[in-house]
């Protein structure tokens, strides 16, 4: 049941216009820099350059100088192939990004030829507390189980199970649901956005299908969007439709809560019932 889930992730992200492969990080081709990514500060020199401080993967769509300046006259110092996997420190005046390979400098590519990816795993589970009138109180736990392919892309999907355990009248009760991310972006007009999925499987026989609820998270802005239920009847909005959300664990905690508000009494029945 759970590959039949994969399919839907793999149509939502079919707009996607470059395939991912996974490559090794890119050869070394300028000095060294003191200081770790982590501790760098909001603007500082790379290279000679002022840049904006700017922690992000990126895949390169295709085959790509880097230069030793942000700008197209300037010097070649390498190349980057097309489908390889790089690590940016800051951005540039215009549309470039310092590129950077462990603590040494690489140089300056030109952002239009990247696109952004995600590393979906979680160094430790997410814990939360949910709540909302008419709906039982919930704790929640999000694991990362692992990757898995995306049918007819070279991204990963990372899969995430979210356990609950929910007040009733008799006692707790406890339920499992499957979470993936789409760890490759696809195109929603200039926007590169990531698909996050909640899923109910199955319950017994009570539901006739699947039920997803889905949210975008968005990498630029850092803000995770409500898009809906697929099964209308169960489906409702939450009290937030976005959320701003600066990392991955926080885009997980977001949609367990967008989905926990927008899964309407009768869906809370069959599952409260289900696993009494």
């Amino acid at each position: 049941m759970i590959a039949g889930l994969k399919q839907y992730a793999i149509l939502a992200v079919a707009g996607l216009s470059v395939l991912v492969v996974l490559t090794g990080a890119p050869a070394v081709y300028a000095e060294h820099s003191k200081k770790p990514a982590s501790a760098l500060p909001d603007k500082f020199k790379f290279m000679g350059t002022e840049v904006t401080r700017h922690l992000r993967t990126y895949v390169v769509t295709k085959a790509v100088n880097i230069r030793a300046k942000p700008m197209i006259k300037s010097k070649r110092i390498g190349k980057l192939k097309k489908h390889q996997r790089i690590q940016t420190v800051g951005k540039a005046p215009g549309t470039w990004v310092a590129v950077r390979d462990g603590e040494t400098d690489v140089g300056f590519v030109y952002a239009p030829m990247l696109v952004s990816v995600i590393n979906g795993e979680l160094d430790a589970p997410v814990s939360g507390k949910v709540s909302k009138s008419g709906h039982p109180a919930c704790d929640y736990s999000i694991r990362f189980v692992g990757k898995s392919e995306a049918e007819g892309q070279f991204f990963k999907i990372a899969d995430y199970d979210v356990h609950w355990k929910c007040d009733s009248s008799d006692g707790p009760r406890e339920f499992m649901t499957p979470m993936f991310m789409t760890e490759g972006p696809y195109r929603s007009g200039k926007k590169m956005i990531h698909q996050v999925t909640i899923d109910i499987v199955d319950a017994g026989g009570n539901f006739d299908e699947v039920v997803s609820t889905t949210t975008f998270y968005n990498l630029d802005n850092h803000t995770l969007s409500f898009d809906g239920i697929s099964v209308k009847r169960f489906s409702s909005k939450p009290d937030v439709l976005e959320v701003f959300a600066q990392t991955v664990p926080k885009a997980l905690e977001g949609a367990v809560n967008m989905t926990y508000e927008a899964w309407t009494k009768p869906v809370w029945k069959i599952l409260m019932k289900e696993f009494e």
